[in-house]
């Protein structure tokens, strides 16, 4: 097999990209998830500018309790590119773990002079399912970002090791660890690895071997100070679970889990609940699992360096999660061995290829099974990982995989009632409430205020969106009476509903006080007010409510789009447009702020200008009414009328009892000089009580033979 790659490096690179461009394709059709990519992205206003405020923020600021500036930044280089178009940011994902298996495919073959050996690692590190979460995950880009850095270091350090200790090539690794640590704090074991790298090249140890490393450790244990606090803080028990429970619940887990992952990736999901520390068959796992381990390490101490390698790779770039400590809520997670699972496969090639060279040169039955099973383990990795890809495709989904391996977890419940909400699929979010309702007081009656939390605000924004505002009342003064201390998170949505009933005089004072109260109430609290004052015509008090909210938050896309509508209809065009550019460039889920810029750029016959918006608008949501007759709309002021016609028809297709959407589809085909079938949707129109202007019927009567 190897006589055949020798010669092909080039070409095994390239058929590396192709597999993993196509394996990960479906993750280029996922959006924003809520679960931290929100943090991260959507709600981040850090990364919304490139100023000097905002690197300091990036620089000095914990997001999700880690310090990852670099990870920020490439997001905000994202966001400079393509604004909040997901795509942008999955393409990145891809394009860094498609380099990243390019360097494992690099330094294998530094390690071993072997192509087929570097493509075999290389491969199977590329394409096992664990990686999807790293790959189709917005919010996982620390993981391919902080592995690029640290693979690009040691093939650096490689590079010294091979080439006569040449002092910049150890610098090209210390800046690369540098980098890597900034992008995550995993990279702090690079030091102990570099040693592991010694050991297999046969470096012989001297004082020199230790002094180079100071550098790499000095760096390493600032990292590790600050991925522990911000942990921790000062403020929580590290000691947490008495010792001989956290030893058998911490490495030897961790080690079972992600053995039993790498080998058998079967039932993965993007949240493991506690609940999987106690299982017995993961009991059981514990100790079978590490055995099996440690006994093939021991074995491979004085037969197979590769081997012994291979172990030491997996197990020291596992060692920060290997819950020596307990490291926040996250026992394990698919994406945790990213980079150390190149250990196992390491091991996996070399046994591999010592039973393939000891056939020899013959075909035989062995080496064609040999063929046959890798190629098997290949297709079943690739088709695995295709599928997996598709859970992030939206919060459903993945809340959705989530609970059908564990249908317990509250959490899930909660935030996929939430997605329902934002797409209107009020019912489902309904059960979802019910059902993590039920969950709560069978299981967890210890936590059961904190979770209410989360049951008591999905129950509301169910209520309040289908319109039933008397039981959210029912259902907020409940809450606050069952958990007084939280009182204020509820008082907001209790005084929408108020509102909502007409009594804004409650409501306001709800309102205002949750903002003396709760500063957290501030944002929500200000923007709810304007709303109010909006309703009862106080157009200047409204304006200034909204100011304050986005004093408070900036970046608040629905106070800058309440503004832009209290300009337009005030005529001020170009303020109208202006916050209708932060709405849209902060967020929003739906289109209502893209509906309105666009209608203030038609206004202002801006239209060249709007087109691309109105595309994006029916993009995001291909069924609005209102979006699609913008996009018409602008199409016919760009003089493309035979474009707008199909648009239009679509709408119709959807509202075919709308007046204006025959009304716009009437004056596409006046244009495209098609007067019959205008005349004939003009009638229609008039027919459905919507004011046809006088102007189009002269032009119609102008235009009949």
């Amino acid at each position: 097999m190897d006589r055949y790659a020798e010669h092909s490096r080039p070409i095994l690179a390239c058929l590396l990209a192709v597999i993993v461009l196509l394996v990960f394709l479906p993750s280029l059709r996922n959006g924003f998830i809520n679960w931290d990519d929100q943090v991260y992205v959507l709600d981040n206003s850090s990364i919304k500018a490139l100023t000097g405020a905002h690197l300091h923020k990036i620089f000095t600021s914990y997001y999700v309790s880690n310090y990852q500036p670099l990870t920020l930044l490439s997001f905000l280089v994202n966001y400079q590119i393509g604004h909040l178009e997901p795509f942008g940011y999955h393409l990145t994902n891809l394009l860094l773990h498609l380099l990243n298996g390019l360097l494992v495919f690099w330094l294998v073959r530094l390690l071993r002079g072997r192509d087929a050996f570097a493509f075999f690692v290389a491969l199977l590190f590329s394409i096992h399912p664990l990686r999807a979460e790293s790959v189709a995950w917005v919010a996982e880009r620390k993981d391919v970002l902080y592995a690029f850095f640290y693979l690009g270091a040691l093939v650096s350090y490689v590079y010294y090791l091979q080439r006569q200790l040449k002092t910049r090539y150890l610098w090209a690794a210390l800046v690369f660890f540098f980098l890597s640590l900034l992008s995550k704090s995993m990279a702090v074991t690079l030091p102990v690895m570099l040693f592991c790298f010694d050991y297999f090249l046969r470096r012989r140890p001297d004082l020199h071997m230790f002094l180079e490393k100071i550098p790499f450790f000095v760096l390493s244990a600032f990292f590790a100070f600050v991925a522990l606090y911000s942990v921790y803080g000062g403020s929580h028990d590290i000691v947490g679970l008495a010792a001989a429970e956290r030893f058998h619940n911490g490495p030897l887990f961790t080690l079972a889990f992600y053995l039993g992952r790498i080998f058998w990736p079967a039932g993965l999901s993007a949240y493991y609940p506690a609940d999987v520390f106690y299982a017995t068959a993961y009991r059981l796992s514990s100790y079978l699992w590490p055995l099996v381990f440690f006994s093939v390490f021991i074995l491979a101490v004085r037969r197979s360096r590769a081997v012994v390698f291979g172990c030491l790779f997996f197990v020291v770039s596992l060692l920060p999660l290997l819950q020596f400590l307990p490291m926040g809520d996250t026992k394990v997670a698919d994406r945790f061995v990213y980079v150390a699972s190149i250990g196992i496969f390491f091991i996996l090639a070399e046994g591999f290829f010592r039973l393939w060279d000891k056939i020899g040169g013959r075909v035989t039955g062995i080496r064609v099974f040999l063929v046959v099973l890798l190629a098997a383990a290949a297709l079943f990795c690739a088709t695995t990982t295709y599928r997996r890809c598709r859970v992030w495709e939206t919060s459903v989904t993945f809340w959705t995989d989530i609970l059908k391996k564990y249908p317990q977890v509250v959490i899930a419940y909660n935030n996929r009632g939430l997605a329902f909400i934002n797409e209107g699929s009020y019912r489902k979010a309904l059960m979802d409430s019910t059902e993590m309702s039920r969950i709560i007081d069978e299981r967890y009656t210890l936590y059961k205020g904190y979770y209410q939390l989360y049951n008591a605000n999905l129950a509301i924004l169910y209520y309040l969106s289908e319109g039933q505002y008397r039981k959210a009342i029912e259902v907020s003064e409940a809450a606050i009476k069952a958990d007084p201390d939280k009182r204020y998170r509820y008082q907001i949505n209790l005084a929408v509903a108020y509102a909502s009933l007409g009594d804004a005089a409650r409501a306001e004072e709800l309102l205002r006080e949750s903002i003396a109260r709760d500063p957290e109430a501030r944002v929500e609290g200000y923007y709810n007010l304007a709303l109010v004052a909006v309703n009862r015509n106080a157009l200047p008090e409204a304006e200034d409510f909204l100011r304050r909210s986005l004093q408070e938050n900036p970046d608040f896309s629905l106070a800058h789009e309440a503004l832009a509508a209290i300009f337009y209809k005030q005529d001020k065009l170009d303020e109208a447009i202006a916050h209708y550019k932060r709405a849209v460039a902060s967020g929003p889920q739906d289109v209502t702020a893209y509906n309105g810029l666009v209608t203030a750029m038609m206004a202002k016959e801006e239209y060249a200008a709007a087109w691309p918006y109105a595309r994006q608008a029916v993009k995001k949501m291909p069924e609005d009414i209102g979006a699609l007759s913008n996009l018409g709309s602008v199409l016919c002021a760009l003089g493309r009328p035979q474009e707008a016609i199909p648009v239009f028809q679509r709408a119709l297709s959807l509202a075919p009892s709308s007046g204006l959407v025959h009304n716009n589809i009437c004056f596409a085909y006046y244009l495209n000089g098609d007067c019959r079938r205008a005349e004939a949707h003009c009638r229609k129109a008039r027919s459905l009580s919507y004011p046809v202007p006088d102007l189009l019927w002269q032009k119609l009567d102008s235009c009949r033979p």
